[in-house]
């Protein structure tokens, strides 16, 4: 099953046509002078000849490549394979020219079988030189490939561990604080954050959480921040998806990229409104925050490209992130589809 694979891989194959067509058309230039056949009529000819040889010759190179043996080996069974594809492939193709065309060839000549052998000599090593490039390519970028998406596994990887420092920093001064200025409120931070640590955790390793879940820890992360900012932060969290799961850590990643490049650069504050709901057969997470529409710029950052790669590596169907600038704010809208396969 593998070598039926192999063999009739679509780029593999359109290579062989087109050895197969160049080598028809030298045969037909190099003939033209000496045989008095139409053009046309000499071109089918000897495309079928190279077809035939060709396709044996690539069935054969092809089956090699599943066998393990050493170089000498090899070599000797490659030149059998071109040594026996040019007799058959001469006779096969002697056959359907006999048929098609008309033409009385005397293929068991000595010489006639050192044309044909001759000739898949050179087809063999034109297709090997050309299914080596296309190896080499491939290989290569197959390489550049797990190169990326190993980069891209441990920056999310990253994400996934890490705990925003300057969040932690301020969450620990705020609660320093507190201490001795409202010991119940400092409590209630301590508690959050321990949640919040807690949940980054224990989601470290799943691909998918409940949405709900997910907002939950938001709406902590949002009540520390609402305790630090004060009167310049209001927020709201509204969510009307039932039995929708999630990429961890995506939701509140957009609320933190809000507060970092959104409310904390206002000096009045502003909002940062969360909403998930359904538009037709989509689920849509969206959060808008004021923003300074001076100073904004299309940067996406580092926080939005992380969403867009734990959307992708989790294997959510079509979840895309877009975003958008308007006069109510800055909002990054997350788009799920085929909400029934989650």
């Amino acid at each position: 099953m593998r070598y039926l694979k192999e063999l009739f891989m679509p780029k593999k194959i359109l290579v062989l046509m087109l050895v197969d067509l160049v080598i028809a058309i030298i045969l037909t230039t190099l003939m033209m002078i000496r045989i008095r056949v139409p053009l046309l009529e000499l071109f089918i000819g000897n495309l079928i000849y190279s077809n035939c040889i060709g396709f044996l010759i690539y069935s054969g190179l092809t089956g090699l490549d599943f066998l393990r043996m050493n170089k000498r080996i090899r070599v000797v069974l490659i030149a059998l394979v071109l040594i026996s594809a040019g007799i058959v492939g001469g006779f096969i193709g002697a056959k359907i020219n006999r048929v098609l065309l008309g033409w009385d060839f005397q293929f068991f000549n000595i010489s006639n079988m050192l044309l044909f052998i001759a000739l898949s000599i050179i087809f063999g090593i034109s297709a090997y030189v050309l299914f080596t490039l296309i190896h080499a390519n491939n290989m290569k970028a197959l390489r550049l490939s797990q190169e990326k998406a190993a980069r891209i596994d441990a920056e999310l990887m990253s994400l996934r561990h890490r705990v925003n420092p300057h969040f932690l920093f301020n969450t620990l001064n705020s609660i320093s604080g507190l201490i001795y200025i409202d010991k119940e409120k400092a409590d209630r931070m301590v508690q959050m954050l321990s949640d919040l640590l807690r949940y980054n955790l224990d989601v470290s390793k799943n691909i998918l959480v409940p949405l709900d879940a997910e907002l939950e820890i938001v709406e902590k992360y949002l009540q520390i921040e609402s305790i630090r900012f004060g009167n310049r932060l209001m927020y709201s969290i509204e969510n009307i998806v039932e039995d929708i799961e999630v990429p961890p850590l995506t939701v509140l990643t957009l609320v933190e990229n809000a507060i970092k490049h959104g409310i904390s650069k206002l000096s009045s504050g502003g909002s940062i409104i969360v909403k998930c709901f359904n538009e037709g057969q989509n689920t849509i997470i969206s959060v808008l925050n004021d923003c300074d529409k001076v100073a904004t710029s299309t940067d996406t950052g580092f926080g939005l490209k992380s969403v867009r790669g734990l959307l992708k590596q989790s294997g959510v169907v079509n979840g895309e992130l877009s975003i958008n600038y308007s006069d109510e704010g800055f909002e990054a809208r997350i788009v799920l589809e085929d909400i029934d396969e989650l």
